[in-house]
Formats: C-alpha cells, structure tokens, sequence
C-alpha cells in the first residue's frame, strides 16, 4: 500500500464500521495527507474520537453516525477499508455494500476488506473462524463468516478486478485489495 499511497498528494479515506476507528487514524497518522471519514454507529465513534484524540489526528478525523448502507457518501475515495464488516450480513447483502462502496471510489481508488474468512480449510485447522461463525449466527440477522472465495466474488460482481489477497498462516484473518475496471 505504501508505494501506491506515497504517489498521491492528499489520501481521501472512508473507514466504514470503523469501530475503535484506529484503521484510518493509524493510516492519518502515518501519511499527513491523509483525511479520513470514519462511520459507525453513533455510540461506537465515541471510541474513535478518543483514538483520534490520542494520536493527534482529531482533526483529519470526520465522525460520520450512521448506518453503512444509509450514510451519505463523500466521495470519491482514494481508499476505502471494510474491516470486520462484512461477515455481519448474508452473503447478498454484504455483497450490496461492496457495491455501493465502489460506486464512491475514484477511479484509480482502492477498496480494502479485512475480515475473518471461513471454508478454505477444516474447523480443526480454522476453529477460531469456525467459532466466530457460530457466534454471528446467533448474535446477527443473517451474519455469516464467508469464504475466501466468497470475499473475492463481491468486488468482481462490483465491477472491481485485480483482487490481491492476503493471509498470513495461522490467522482467519484476510486482507483483501482490489481496483477498479478500466483505465486509472
């Protein structure tokens, strides 16, 4: 991310539920340029305030209250991070937000998922993932741990190509990068 990052003269961000809102306060941080929107529900940006407070970002920080399908977008966005979002809806649903996320990108944007992914290896060797799925099933309407797979078929059906995922051994967690079709 660096070196696409470092090309730009300012880095237009959207931290969508953003929870602790440390994502794009640490990404403020490490580029000056940077302006972050960062969304959550009301009650959860308390949290990111203080985070942004504490690493002398507040004012590159724009709290946003609302629900992700319903905020209004100030787009376009250089960068645009889903993290641990997705995995709280059904996989159509997710799959709405992905696209209606990259409709606010520019052209040359980037849209990052991170999240907990399922199905590409056994509960025995996943079980953190697999309990985490679990726990969605009974605390949301519809949530789901989705596969890789699954993570890498919203932004194609979004439009969006050149997916570049990563994972590290070990950990549920994936990292997602994709960009947007045609010239940039």
């Amino acid at each position: 991310m660096e070196p696409w990052s470092a090309r730009r003269p300012e880095l237009k961000v959207l931290d969508v539920g953003c929870g602790h809102g440390l994502t794009g306060c640490i990404l403020a941080e490490r580029h000056p340029a940077a302006r972050v929107d960062a969304q959550d529900w009301s009650s959860v940006l308390a949290v990111a305030e203080a985070n942004a407070e504490r690493l002398g970002v507040r004012d590159r920080v724009r709290l946003l209250p609302c629900d992700a399908f319903d905020v209004p977008l100030d787009g376009p966005y250089d960068l645009i991070v889903v993290g641990n979002l997705l995995f709280h809806f059904a996989p159509d649903r997710a799959a709405e937000l992905v696209r209606r996320l990259a409709g606010a990108l520019k052209p040359d944007g980037r849209p990052v998922t991170v999240g907990f992914t399922t199905g590409d290896q056994s509960p025995a060797q996943e079980p953190h993932a697999h309990l985490l799925g679990l726990l969605l099933l009974s605390w949301t309407a519809g949530g789901e741990l989705h596969s890789t797979e699954a993570y890498g078929a919203m932004p194609a059906a979004a439009g969006l190509t050149g997916t570049e995922l990563t994972a590290r051994p070990g950990l549920p967690l994936r990292v997602q990068v994709a960009g947007r079709s045609g010239p940039s």
